[in-house]
Formats: structure tokens, sequence, C-alpha cells
């Protein structure tokens, strides 16, 4: 587009060859700075504009071959990279207004165009208007490409730290596997000795553990695929019990093992949250394994999960006898690379992406702690209100 001693060039549609007149009078006082053209049908006008540059527009809504704002609809369409003022008369002002919120940059009543400075001046307006809103269209271009390679990013760092927490607790799982497994070569090699010895039992007893034992792996094995699957942004109505339960069957043998008590305290009949299972789920891990190696020092080892409904929101809390945080360390809890940890365990991630899922929920994730007595972290999670609209992240 012509700036500054540049011509601007001007492409006048008006069938009213009076106030063409004016224009081209008031104009020609600026010197050689404008060069008009002047062309009084709408047909005309599209077909010029198809084949030749103009810098503006000053249009005329009423025209032989067209009328009111469906002239502007027609000329903005065609080029809509171009600033128009619309004339108008001087009782039009409503339709003038409304053209302005259809797409044009400016109005001029034509009793004004006499005033070379008004005119003028409304051309430069429209120009310098038109320019900044391409490049305001532009920059939010830029950033909305920006906003969704942050969220890809996110997403895939959110999958590599559950993949790490996979690895973290790979031999917990395998015992949890192991332990139905090795239950059922048990009773299966009592069925074969039985069978071999001749010795008459009903073996339905034992058959129908084995079944059992089948689906206990089944269901970890099952639900291991899925925790692992990279989950992006699929919501759910669910219950925070179920993602709760979830959280802990992937690894609740190994804590036992650990001499980890384990008390669920969990509400029943809760609201249901909105929410994406497998990104909850992660935050509970995160914050259960956290618990885990807080109190690989304590003498008691107690694991708390409470689950209850305040005000509008599902708070879940996950409580442990562990070492705790100093204050001083507090405020940096949540930052992304920081860790209480020792060196060479944990990524100093997995409360910085926790804190972000609880956030994108709607949510807040908050922590209570006391040096040598334990922490007390808490998820806040909106709840779904019965009979009403669920909360925005359903549209994501």
């Amino acid at each position: 587009m012509k700036t500054g001693v540049e011509t601007i060039r001007i492409l006048l549609i008006e069938d009213d060859a009076d106030y063409a007149f004016l224009i081209l009078r008031a104009l020609k006082r600026e010197g050689a700075l404008f060069e008009l053209i002047h062309l009084d049908t709408l047909h005309s006008s599209l077909k010029f504009l198809d084949q030749e540059p103009v810098d503006v527009i000053l249009l005329d809504l009423s025209l032989p071959d067209t009328q009111g704002l469906e002239t502007l609809t027609h000329v903005h369409s065609a080029v809509p990279e171009i600033p128009i003022i619309v004339l108008t008369g001087l009782d039009d002002a409503d339709i003038a207004l409304m053209a302005v919120k259809q797409g044009a940059q400016d109005y001029l009543a034509k009793g004004a165009l006499v005033q070379t400075e008004a005119l003028v001046r409304s051309i430069r307006y429209s120009i310098e208007r038109m320019r900044i809103l391409k490049e305001l269209q532009h920059s939010e271009q830029k950033y909305r490409v920006l906003y969704e390679e942050l969220k890809e990013t996110q997403s895939r760092l959110i999958q590599s730290v559950k993949l790490a927490s996979l690895g973290e607790m790979a031999t917990g799982i395998a015992h949890e596997i192991n332990q139905p497994l090795a239950s059922i070569l048990i009773r299966a090699e009592g069925l074969i000795d039985s069978w071999e010895r001749g010795i008459p039992k009903d073996p339905m007893p034992k058959l129908k553990e084995i079944v059992r034992l089948v689906g206990k792996a089944t269901v970890i094995t099952n639900h291991l695929r899925v925790f692992g699957r990279d989950a992006k942004t699929h919501y759910q109505t669910t219950d925070v019990n179920t993602v709760i339960h979830n959280a802990f069957l992937l690894f609740n043998e190994q804590l036992h093992r650990q001499n980890i008590h384990i008390t669920q305290d969990l509400a029943p009949n809760l609201p249901s949250i909105h929410c994406n299972m497998i990104q909850i789920e992660q935050v509970l891990t995160n914050l259960i394994l956290n618990a885990r190696d807080a109190m690989a020092e304590s003498v008691v080892k107690e694991l708390r999960v409470r689950s209850f409904l305040q005000e509008q929101e599902v708070v879940i809390e996950v409580a442990d006898t562990g070492r705790g945080i100093s204050q001083s360390k507090l405020p940096q809890i949540f930052d992304p690379f920081f860790t209480t940890k020792e060196v060479g365990k944990g990524t100093g991630l997995g409360l910085s992406i926790s804190y972000s899922i609880v956030q994108e929920h709607g949510g807040h994730l908050t922590v209570e702690t006391q040096e040598n007595r334990g922490s007390v972290f808490r998820v806040e999670l909106p709840a779904v209100r019965s009979n009403s609209n669920v909360s925005a992240q359903e549209m994501l």
C-alpha cells in the first residue's frame, strides 16, 4: 500500500456527476498527491478492481445497478483488503454506521465533500486503519499458530513425563502382573498334579480362581495400555473416585511392599467432574509417587487420600507423613525443572505439568507442608452442576 509522498490511487464509485466533480476539485487542491478514477456503476467498478490496484474506494451506496448495504457487500467481498469510505446523504447516518460495522473504514456526508481537509483526512485515516487492521490480523494469525505449536509441545511434554512415570513404576507394575500369574501357575500345576496322580478332586474352585486372577491381570494390562497412550483433549464427565481408583491400580501392591499404609476416605455420591481422565489420573499418579518418595526414610509411612465436596468444587487431597518441604523452597515447588529430590532422581517437571493440567481444567493445585511432618497436596476441580450446561472444557 502506498504511503508518504507517493500518489494515492482513489476509485470513486458514484453515479452523480456533480458530486464526482466536487470530489475531484477538492482533491486537486492537494496537488499531485491523489489520482482519481471515476466509475458510475457497480458492474464496471468490480471489473476495474479485478484488473487494477487502488489504495482506497469512495463508494456511493445508491447506484443504477445496486442499492443500499448490498452495494457495500459486493465491493467488500470482491476486495476485502482495500479500505472503503461510504458516501451518504445527510439523512442517512444510520445506514452509514451500519456500513462501518459491516466493513467500511469510514463514511462521509456528501454535503461535506467540498471541505478538502475532511475528505483528505478520511482517506488517509482509512488507509492507515486498514494497514493497522492487516497487521493485527497477521499478528493474530501468527500468535494462533504459536499457540497451537505451544499446545502441541505441551502435549508431547505431558506424554514424555507420563512415560517417564511408567518407567519409574515398571518394577511395581511387573509385580502387580506377576502376582496373579504366579497364583495362576500354582493352581494350574495343582490341577495337573491331581490329574496325573488320579486323585479325584473337584477342579471347579481352582478353575474359577484362575478365571478371577486372569481377569485381574487383564484389568491391569488394559489400564496400562490406556494410561500410556497420548491423551490430548478428550474430555468426559466422570466420577472422581473412579479416577482415584485407577491411579492406584498400577502400583497399589508396590506401595504395600514398601510398608506404606494406604487410607482412602472417598465421599460417596459426589458430583461428577468434566475432565480428561488420563490427565487427571496422571496428576494423581505424580502426587502419589512423590508421596512415596518423600516417605522413603520415614518411620511411619501413611498415605491418605480424601475426596469431598467444598462449595462448587470437588476436592482431592493426597497427604503423606514424609519429610515435607522447606519454606524456602515452597514458592518454587510448581516451577519447571525444580525438584527437592536428589540429583538424578526426578525430572523436576511432574508438579509443574500437574499444575498446568489442573489449571487447564479450571481448577487449582495447592500444597500445605511442614518439614519432617509431611505434606498435603490439594486438587480442586469444578463440579458439574446437574441440569446445567457442562463447563467450557467440553468444547475443547
